[in-house]
C-alpha cells in the first residue's frame, strides 16, 4: 500500500500541496516556539562581573512549595549568604583564594544622560578582573575608582571631584583611578569602586554577601572542588560554574530565562493544539474529497485495512516532508521572535540563542501523529461501509454524521456552554481561569457537529440568496446539498474569528480594568524616582519641605502564599508586592478599603486584596504566613482588606519590617501630596521627580513599548496561521468543484452566473464562520471579564469586531473566485 500511496500523491498533486502547506505551517511555528523554550533553558550570558573566577557561590534563587508537591517558584530577591561562609570556603582543599561580593546600585552622569552603575568594594575588581589603567585604589570614603566605560560616557579623569547618586543622595567623591579588562563583553555593565567603609555605609546588612567568588589552585579539580563546596553549603545556597556564573550578577537573568520559557511555552502550547485542530481538519477534508477514489478501490477488492493503510501511509509521507521542509522556516522564525523580545527588553541583549534538533524534532512528531490521526478517523466511514454504498456516497455526501461523533460533539458544546455559565458566577480569578478552557471545547463540538449545524445557514442564507437572481437560486441549491463542504469551509474561520477577538480581547480587558483602577488609586501629586534609592534620612528630608502633606516611600517586591481556588488543593503562589512607608497611604493611595484601615499597616500587620482575602480564607485581625521575596517567612496580622489591585499588588507591607529581605532595601520611588523641591530632587544624579500627568503617561509609554510588540507578535503569528489554513481550506474546497462548473456549463451557465453563485456561497460561508467564532468568543470573554472585573461586558477596540467580519468576508470572497477563475479557464470538454 506505500507504493499505491506514492502514487496516489503524484496523481493528486493539488489536493497533496496543498495538506503539505498546512503541515509546513504548523510545523514551522512549532519549531519557533521551541526555539524559544531551549534558549531559556539553555541560553547562556558571557560572566562579566565574575568573569574571572573558577566557581562562584551564591543564593538559590529557586523555591521549593513548602507544602506538597509542585513546581519551584523563582525568588525575585536576592538571596543573600553570610559573609562568614568565605572563610569555610576558603578551607576546602584546592581553593586558593575567596572574595565576598557586595554590590548597590549609583548612578553616574547628569539629568537625563545619568545612568545605573554597580557600586563594589575595590576588593571586587579582583573577580571581573579589572586592573587599574591609570592612578590607584581607593584609600578614603571620599575616594573612588571608576570603570573605564563610565570615564567614557562622563569624560571623568583621575583627579576629577564628581556626583554620584547613592541611596543617602548625592556624594561628592574624587575620582583616583580608572580600571578596565583587556577581554570585557560589549555595552553591559559599568562599575564604581568605593572603600570597604564607604560600601558598608551603603548597604543595609554590611554582614551578608551577594555572592562569594572562588579562586582555585593550579591543578586543582574543579568538579571534586565544586563537590566539597557543595556539602558545606547551608540549604539555600548553591554553586555555580562555567557560563552559569553569568546567573548570580544579575537577578534579572533568572527571571528573564523563565519568561522566555513561559513565553515559548505558552505561545509554543497553543500553536501545537491550534495546528492539531487545523491539520486533523484540513486533512479530513482531503479524505472526504478522495471518497471517488477510495470507493473505487474498495469496489474492485481492496480491503478496509488496505484503504486505511494507503491514507495513513500518505499522511505520515506529507508530515515528514513538512518537517523537512518547516524546520529551516522554523529556526529562522524563532531567530526574528528572539530578535524581537531582545529589543523590547523581555531578554537581555547579550542572551546567546540556542537552537538543536529538538525543536524540530518534537514538531515534526507532533505533525506526523496529527496527520496519522486525522488519516485513520477520516478513513473510518469510507473503509468500513459495503463498495457499492461507497460509490454511491463518492457521488453524494451523506446526510448524517455517525452517531458516535454527533454525541460527542453536542456534549463538548454542552459542556463548553456549561463552563461558561459556571465561570461566570465564580469569583475572581476562579471564573477568568475557568473561561479558558470554554473555546477549546466549544471548537472541538463545532467542529464534530458541523455538518449538522451547517444546516442553519445553509436553509436560512440559501432561502436569502435564492430569492435574489439566477446564480442565488444555485447558490442556495449547492449549500442545501453539500452542508459539509460548507461546514469543513466554515470551521477554519470560526477557529480564527474566535482565536483573534478572544486574544485581543483579554488583553484589552485585563489592560482596561488594570488602568481604571489604576487612575482610580493612584492620588500623589508628585512622584520622585531615584534609581539607587532613597534612604530613610534622604526621605526625612524630602518630608521637612514646606508645602508637603504626604511622603511615602514605594518599593515594589513580591510575597508568596498558600491559596486555595474553588475546585484545586492548595497551592504556592508569589505574587506582586509592595513595600511602602505606611505614614499618610491613604494621601497618595486610594486602594477602596473594604475592611480594616490602611493606618493599621505597621511591622507584623498588612494590608492584602479581596482576592488574596479570598483564596486564602484571611480576614482582619487574622493571622497569615507569607513567604516574602528572597524566600523568608513571616508570619503576619491582616490590618485591612482593599478591593484595587489590578497592577499593584496583593499585599502592602511596611518598607521597615522587609528592608532585611529586599535586594534594593531603600525605595526607589516616593509619591508625594502637596509640593516637592525640585531643585533638591535635581541636586541628586539620576533622580527626577514628575506630576501625576507625567507620571501616568510613562507608564503607558512603557507599557506600549514592551507588552504590545510582544502582544503583537504572538496575537499576529497565531491569526495570520489560522487565516493562512483558512484560505487554504477555502480554496482546496473551491477547486474541488471543478466537475460541478463543467455541469453548470454544459447546461447552460456562464461564467458570470457561476462566479456569482461562488460569490453567494462564499458570502454565507464567511458570515456562519465568523458568526460562530463570534459567539464562541463571547462564551469566552463574558464570563472572563467578570471574574477580573466583575462586570459581564468584556473590553474590545472599537474597530476589532468590523475588522474580523469584514475581513473574513473579504478573504473567503477572495478566497473562493480565484480558483474559481483559474477553474472557468479550462475548456468543458
Amino acid at each position: 500500500m506505500l507504493q499505491i500511496a506514492m502514487q496516489t500523491v503524484r496523481g493528486r498533486m493539488r489536493t497533496f500541496v496543498s495538506s503539505l502547506l498546512v503541515l509546513t505551517m504548523a510545523v514551522t511555528v512549532v519549531t519557533a516556539s521551541g526555539v524559544l523554550v531551549e534558549t531559556g533553558m539553555r541560553g547562556q550570558v558571557t560572566p562579566e562581573r565574575f568573569a574571572a573566577t573558577d566557581l562562584v557561590v551564591a543564593g538559590d534563587q529557586r523555591m521549593a512549595p513548602p507544602h506538597g508537591d509542585g513546581d519551584s517558584t523563582l525568588l525575585t530577591e536576592r538571596v543573600q549568604l553570610d559573609s562568614s561562609l568565605a572563610s569555610d570556603i576558603a578551607a576546602i582543599d584546592g581553593v586558593e583564594n575567596v572574595v565576598v561580593d557586595r554590590a548597590v546600585t549609583v548612578t553616574v552622569g547628569d539629568g537625563d544622560n545619568a545612568e545605573t552603575a554597580v557600586g563594589q568594594s575595590w576588593n571586587s575588581a579582583e573577580l571581573w578582573p579589572l586592573a587599574m589603567t591609570d592612578g590607584r585604589a581607593p584609600q578614603t570614603e571620599a575616594e573612588i575608582a571608576v570603570d573605564q566605560r563610565i570615564t567614557s560616557a562622563t569624560g571623568w579623569s583621575v583627579g576629577d571631584t564628581v556626583r554620584v547618586g547613592t541611596s543617602e543622595g548625592g556624594l561628592d567623591l574624587t575620582v583616583v583611578g580608572i580600571a578596565n579588562a583587556s577581554d570585557r563583553p560589549a555595552d553591559r555593565l559599568q562599575a564604581v569602586f568605593f572603600t570597604d567603609e564607604r560600601l558598608a555605609s551603603l548597604t543595609l546588612n554590611p554582614d551578608r554577601a551577594d555572592a562569594i567568588g572562588v579562586f582555585l589552585t593550579d591543578g586543582a579539580d574543579l568538579d571534586e572542588t565544586a563537590n566539597n563546596i557543595a556539602a558545606i553549603l547551608p540549604d539555600r545556597a548553591t554553586i555555580f560554574s562555567g557560563p552559569d556564573r553569568s546567573r548570580p550578577e544579575a537577578l534579572a537573568q533568572f527571571g528573564l530565562d523563565a519568561e522566555l520559557i513561559e513565553l515559548g511555552g505558552g505561545f509554543g502550547g497553543t500553536a501545537l493544539i491550534l495546528s492539531i485542530f487545523v491539520v486533523m481538519a484540513t486533512l479530513g477534508m482531503t479524505i472526504m474529497q478522495r471518497s471517488r477514489e477510495t470507493a473505487m478501490m474498495r469496489a474492485i477488492g481492496a480491503t478496509t485495512r488496505q484503504v486505511r493503510r494507503m491514507l495513513v501511509a500518505e499522511a505520515a509521507i506529507l508530515a515528514v516532508l513538512a518537517g523537512i521542509l518547516g524546520a529551516l522556516p522554523g529556526l529562522l522564525l524563532g531567530q526574528i521572535m528572539f530578535g524581537v523580545l531582545q529589543t523590547v527588553g523581555v531578554i537581555r541583549p547579550d542572551t546567546v540563542l540556542r537552537w538543536s534538533a529538538y525543536p524540530v524534532l518534537i514538531a515534526t512528531g507532533a505533525s506526523i501523529v496529527a496527520a496519522v490521526t486525522a488519516a485513520w478517523f477520516g478513513s473510518r466511514r469510507s473503509a468500513r461501509i459495503h463498495p457499492t454504498a461507497a460509490v454511491a456516497e463518492a457521488t453524494l455526501e451523506p446526510r448524517r454524521i455517525g452517531l458516535l461523533r454527533t454525541l460527542l460533539g453536542f456534549v463538548l458544546i454542552i459542556g463548553g456552554l456549561g463552563l461558561s455559565f459556571l465561570a461566570g458566577r465564580l469569583p475572581g480569578e476562579d471564573g477568568a481561569a475557568a473561561s479558558v478552557g470554554v473555546m477549546l471545547l466549544l471548537l472541538c463540538g463545532i467542529a464534530a457537529v458541523g455538518p449538522i449545524l451547517a444546516r442553519i445557514p445553509a436553509y436560512l442564507g440559501g432561502a436569502i440568496v435564492g430569492r435574489l437572481d439566477v446564480a442565488g437560486f444555485l447558490a442556495k441549491a449547492h449549500l442545501r446539498t453539500r452542508t459539509r463542504r460548507l461546514a469543513s469551509a466554515a470551521t477554519p474561520l470560526a477557529l480564527a474569528s474566535a482565536l483573534s477577538v478572544v486574544m485581543i480581547g483579554v488583553q484589552s480587558t485585563e489592560s482596561a480594568a488594570t488602568d481604571q483602577q489604576d487612575r482610580d488609586r493612584f492620588q500623589a501629586d508628585f512622584v520622585i524616582e531615584a534609581p539607587a534609592g532613597i534612604s530613610g534620612d534622604l526621605l526625612r528630608r524630602i518630608r521637612d519641605v514646606p508645602g508637603s502633606e504626604a511622603v511615602v516611600a514605594f518599593q515594589p517586591t513580591t510575597a508568596g502564599v498558600m491559596r486555595t481556588e474553588t475546585f484545586d488543593e492548595p497551592y504556592f503562589q508569589m505574587g506582586a508586592a509592595v513595600a511602602v512607608s505606611a505614614d499618610g497611604i491613604g494621601d497618595v493611595l486610594d486602594l477602596d478599603v473594604s475592611d480594616g484601615s490602611l493606618e493599621a499597616v505597621a511591622g507584623t500587620v498588612v494590608g492584602i486584596s479581596r482576592e488574596l482575602a479570598r483564596t486564602t480564607g484571611s480576614g482582619v485581625s487574622d493571622s497569615l504566613d507569607v513567604w516574602w521575596g528572597d524566600g523568608t517567612k513571616d508570619s503576619v496580622e491582616v490590618g485591612a482588606i482593599y478591593e484595587r489591585s489590578l497592577g499593584f499588588g496583593d499585599v502592602v507591607v511596611d518598607i521597615d519590617h522587609v528592608s532585611a529581605f529586599l535586594t534594593e532595601p531603600a525605595a526607589t520611588q516616593v509619591l508625594i501630596a502637596g509640593e516637592v523641591d525640585t531643585e533638591f530632587v535635581a541636586s541628586i544624579p539620576g533622580a527626577q521627580s514628575l506630576d501625576r500627568a507625567a507620571y501616568e503617561a510613562r507608564k503607558e509609554a512603557a507599557a506600549v513599548d514592551t507588552e504590545q510588540p510582544v502582544n503583537l507578535m504572538f496575537v499576529g503569528l497565531l491569526v495570520a496561521f489560522m487565516v493562512a489554513a483558512a484560505v487554504n481550506s477555502l480554496v482546496l474546497a473551491t477547486g474541488e468543484r471543478r466537475g460541478d462548473f463543467r455541469l453548470l456549463r454544459l447546461v447552460g451557465a456562464t461564467g458570470t452566473q457561476i462566479r456569482r453563485m461562488m460569490r453567494w456561497e462564499a458570502v454565507v460561508i464567511a458570515l456562519w464562520g465568523t458568526f460562530m467564532g463570534l459567539l464562541i468568543a463571547a462564551a469566552t470573554l463574558v464570563p472572563f471579564s467578570h471574574g477580573l472585573t466583575g462586570s459581564f461586558e468584556p473590553t474590545l477596540p472599537w474597530w476589532l469586531l468590523p475588522v474580523v467580519v469584514i475581513g473574513s468576508v473579504a478573504i473567503t470572497v477572495v478566497a473562493v473566485l480565484l480558483p474559481t477563475r483559474f477553474a472557468l479557464r479550462r475548456p468543458v470538454f
